[in-house]
């Protein structure tokens, strides 16, 4: 016999991946593709990503000069030189170019291509990891998308927990009822094994299922969401988004972009000492109008993931006082946590078998999602019929 509570939980689960069931199928296809985002986009844009060691890489000044020399009346705000035979550039112009970036051979200088932020389809093969990223983390609806997705995820991270409690037997003997749960069923009828399928499945991989719910929030609504949640337990320090914006925002700060690479290093360099930890190398340098601060990116030895780095140093455009700092591990343990997380959603962290496995884990969530609506169209179904049976004897 159900209890009530189990009712209320089996309705909770019924509505609630009803609810989400689109969104994390399509999260879950598009994760294990972006996996390998580092791999599709050198197959799909080899031209963008010149061989390394071709020479003696041009330096911050000189590309920003390049750029413009380029696009005359552009201003630059960042550059990310995270693959290391690319520098990409980005821009802010009065005028409309139709493009906020620039693609340059770090070694020669060469121009390799001119892009902007698109929403909607991809418009061509250059477009098609960044249309898998927006398709991924906002359903290619921008704010309203984020908003959505963050949404759908807190759903699926409680839901988790929701659909543990529902596979624990009701009746003596826990371990062996609950034991039967873990299994799968590959004879009988379509429904009794897409619910076995469903449950089982759910079961193995439920550990991984939670890190993924929660990270989704982490990733959408982290000031909405993850920030309060997560200082209710754990030292979160203030992020860079909480920092309080200038009233007058300064477009060309006094600092210029070569000081700041020094300025950069040096800064880096005494966070490493004072903290223990070790530089790899520096990834982006951008100039943050709102704040006033220089931000200076780089890989450490601090960081979990192994592709990107997320050690940061921000410091005054006018001064060159710090402002701000972030270590990735080992300082602030509500820090740690995150960037464990989003180094663990990103497929960011112990090599190949890991980044595999997030592939086979996203068509896992797919599958879910769908037998998960199945076993409730079933059911749906045979509810109806039986309430036409009981009206017809009526």
């Amino acid at each position: 016999m159900i209890v009530p509570g189990r009712r209320v939980l089996v309705w909770l689960h019924r509505w609630a991946g009803l609810a989400i069931a689109l969104f994390v199928a399509v999260a879950g296809l598009t994760g294990s593709l972006l996996a390998f985002a580092p791999e599709l986009n050198r197959a799909l844009t080899p031209e963008l990503f010149p061989p390394a060691g071709m020479g003696t890489p041009l330096d911050v000044p000189a590309l920003v000069a390049r750029t413009e020399t380029l696009v005359p009346g552009s201003l630059v705000t960042g550059i990310n030189f995270l693959e290391p035979g690319t520098a990409i550039v980005f821009i802010e112009s009065r005028r409309h170019l139709g493009f906020d970036r620039l693609f340059f051979n770090r070694y020669t200088g060469a121009e390799l291509a001119r892009s902007a932020f698109r929403s909607g389809l991809p418009k061509g093969v250059d477009d098609i990891v960044p249309f898998l990223y927006r398709l991924h983390y906002d359903f290619a609806l921008n704010r309203t998308g984020r908003w959505v997705m963050g949404i759908a995820a807190v759903v699926w991270t409680v839901d988790c927990f929701v659909g543990l409690v529902l596979t624990l037997p009701r009746a003596r003997g826990f371990w062996a009822g609950w034991g039967r749960a873990w299994l799968f069923r590959w004879r009988g009828s379509a429904f009794p094994v897409t619910f076995a399928l469903h449950r089982a499945a759910g079961l193995w991989v439920w550990v991984a299922l939670l890190v993924f719910a929660w990270s989704s929030v982490a990733l959408n609504l982290h000031a909405e969401v993850y920030t309060p949640a997560t200082r209710l337990f754990l030292d979160y320090p203030e992020r860079l988004s909480e920092m309080p914006k200038r009233a007058a925002r300064a477009a060309q700060p006094r600092i210029g972009w070569r000081q700041a690479v020094e300025i950069g290093d040096r800064l880096l360099a005494e966070q490493g000492q004072s903290s223990g930890f070790a530089i790899v190398r520096p990834i982006s340098l951008s100039y943050q109008k709102a704040l006033g601060i220089y931000l200076y990116q780089a890989i450490s030895s601090r960081d979990v993931e192994e592709r990107h780095g997320r050690t940061y140093v921000g410091f005054d455009g006018n001064t060159g006082a710090l402002r701000y700092s972030q270590v990735p591990t080992g300082q602030h343990n509500g820090t740690t946590v995150t960037m464990w997380l989003i180094g663990l959603h990103d497929a960011d962290a112990f090599g190949l078998p890991y980044r595999l496995f997030v592939a086979v884990l996203g068509v896992v969530i797919a599958v879910l999602s769908g037998t998960g609506v199945f076993v409730w169209w079933r059911k749906h179904a045979a509810r109806m019929a039986s309430r036409r049976r009981a009206t017809g004897r009526g």
